[in-house]
């Protein structure tokens, strides 16, 4: 069979068509792609309820899953790394991992329950220890992030930690040996440095502390969490935020450490419960 010159020119003007729209196609789908991972800058609102969200994985984006609630209009998010705002979206700006955050459903239960603006401070960061917060590399002043909130006039109403399980195993073995307490006074000295960091800044704000200390283990670690129960005894407007350790298992935690969106709701109703038992009545 012989195939005539018109007959090549048809094929190859078919294969030139095929080739632009698939061209077309995927300069269509990278552009889709990056409006849909774009975050949008905005004004930081002229006044809001502004909560400082910090801690390890389970304060980062580490949720398997990202939120699809609708996001109220008077829910931002601030972003320590370039000190702006933004609109709220997951993965949170500022924090590590690239997943949902436990601190959406409570954010979104608190926007929709009240007509003032509310900014989420996201900085979690995955695997860090009580020292990293307290005297390392990651602590609070790091790359000026309470003083720029301060210059920018963000008043923060509220700092969450939820840290505990990264010292757990360590606490656990070497407090059996040489602590007479029920509680660790390295993590203790270490927390209460932390909380007086943000006094520095903000002497007004509360503190509110999860009782952290499992992550694989089913084992709770009272050293820890009876550490931070101490804290709230030792400093003014310091309280239990929730009990992460109680929310415990496959249904709640995809692999035995970190949230699916069933535990990330439920740790959200006991934020909302202990934020109307020790600070807003709405």
């Amino acid at each position: 069979m012989v195939i005539s010159s018109s007959n090549y020119r048809k094929i190859y003007f078919f294969l030139i068509i095929i080739s632009l729209i698939t061209f077309l196609f995927y300069l269509f789908k990278k552009n889709f792609n990056f409006k849909k991972n774009e975050y949008l800058r905005t004004n930081c609102p002229n006044s809001s309820y502004a909560i400082a969200y910090f801690g390890q994985s389970n304060a980062a984006n580490s949720v398997n899953r990202i939120n699809k609630s609708n996001i109220p209009d008077n829910l931002y998010q601030y972003n320590f790394k370039d000190n702006n705002c933004y609109e709220y979206k997951e993965p949170l700006i500022g924090a590590s991992g690239k997943k949902g955050n436990t601190i959406t459903p409570f954010a979104i239960s608190l926007a929709n329950s009240m007509e003032e603006n509310i900014l989420i401070v996201p900085y979690g960061i995955s695997g860090t220890l009580i020292e990293s917060w307290s005297t390392g590399n990651k602590r609070l002043l790091k790359k000026n992030l309470l003083g720029n909130l301060k210059n920018r006039k963000i008043n923060v109403d509220l700092f969450l930690f939820h840290q505990g399980e990264s010292d757990a195993a360590v606490v656990r073995n070497l407090s059996k040996k040489s602590e007479k307490l029920q509680y660790s006074r390295k993590y203790l000295k270490n927390l209460l440095k932390i909380i007086d960091q943000t006094r520095i800044y903000f002497p007004d704000s509360h503190f509110g502390l999860s009782l952290v200390s499992k992550c694989f283990n089913s084992q709770n670690n009272y050293y820890i969490t009876n550490s931070q129960k101490e804290a709230t005894k030792l400093r003014p407007l310091v309280f239990i935020s929730a009990d992460s350790d109680a929310i415990f298992g496959r249904k709640y935690r995809y692999d035995n450490c970190h949230f699916n969106l069933k535990g990330a709701e439920k740790l959200s109703k006991q934020y909302t419960d202990s934020l109307i038992e020790n600070i807003i009545k709405y």
